[in-house]
């Protein structure tokens, strides 16, 4: 609740994720970075589509309507942190204990996941640079025949078939309608590697009394399928004062 423990004392009920972990993965949202790195979290793309949404569930499905958690960003109360970029984020910290009940009220039965974001530090100006460019392809596809491999098996499907069946024969493929057949190999026809690149660039500084960070993010990524992509773009400025 409001008390103070150390995290020795609780450490089954919180986990950390770093912004060093976070930064380093190709994704387009906060809820991606989560995946496989909190136990007990279980974070599922809701379809294979480029910038796809994603559903969070921390200790399973608690609640007949809704199962997502609370976001609280720089404290913040909100219902979806994907409009965050991952660059940006300085650490995730998941609660997953009846605890958190006690500060967030009924909000945080289903979890809650602290998002602090990066800010400005007192100095010089800083300047920071990242980008990273890949590619995505579709793997472990089932292999499909040819026109003539498949006239083949179809074939001797059908003879035999008929060897077992004498009131109802299936037609063969002959040479003649072979000439008229298809010889498309429709995964090619189809998939295609997909490029996947994200670029950020943040210029923070500040002194004694006021510190700032403005950054801007641009993340595409083409489907692996034909005619469909996503692109994002993310401004976001952060002042404190005192």
């Amino acid at each position: 609740g409001y008390g103070v423990k150390k995290q020795a004392d609780i450490i089954g009920a919180v986990s950390v994720v770093n912004s060093k972990e976070i930064s380093a993965l190709p994704v387009s949202n906060v809820s991606e970075a989560l995946a496989g790195k909190a136990t007990g979290v279980n974070v599922t793309q809701n379809t294979g589509a480029p910038g796809a949404g994603t559903s969070i569930r921390i200790r399973g499905t608690g609640t007949i309507n809704n199962n997502s958690p609370l976001y609280i960003i720089d404290g913040v109360p909100t219902k979806d942190a994907n409009s965050l970029v991952p660059a940006d984020i300085e650490s995730i910290s998941i609660l997953k204990d009846a605890a958190a009940s006690s500060i967030y009220g009924s909000r945080a039965s289903n979890g809650v996941v602290l998002i602090t974001t990066k800010k400005g530090k007192e100095g010089t100006m800083n300047i920071n640079f990242s980008t990273y460019t890949g590619f995505q392809v579709a793997s472990n596809l089932t292999e499909m025949c040819n026109k003539d491999q498949y006239i083949e098996l179809y074939n001797e499907a059908a003879t035999n078939d008929n060897a077992v069946d004498t009131n109802f024969r299936r037609p063969l493929i002959t040479s003649e309608m072979a000439d008229t057949m298809a010889n498309t190999n429709w995964w090619d026809e189809i998939f295609r590697p997909a490029i996947i690149s994200s670029t950020n660039l943040s210029v923070s500084g500040g002194s004694k009394n006021i510190n700032y960070l403005v950054s801007g993010n641009y993340f595409h990524q083409d489907g692996i399928i034909l005619n469909s992509a996503y692109d994002k773009f993310s401004f976001r400025t952060s002042v404190n004062s005192e």
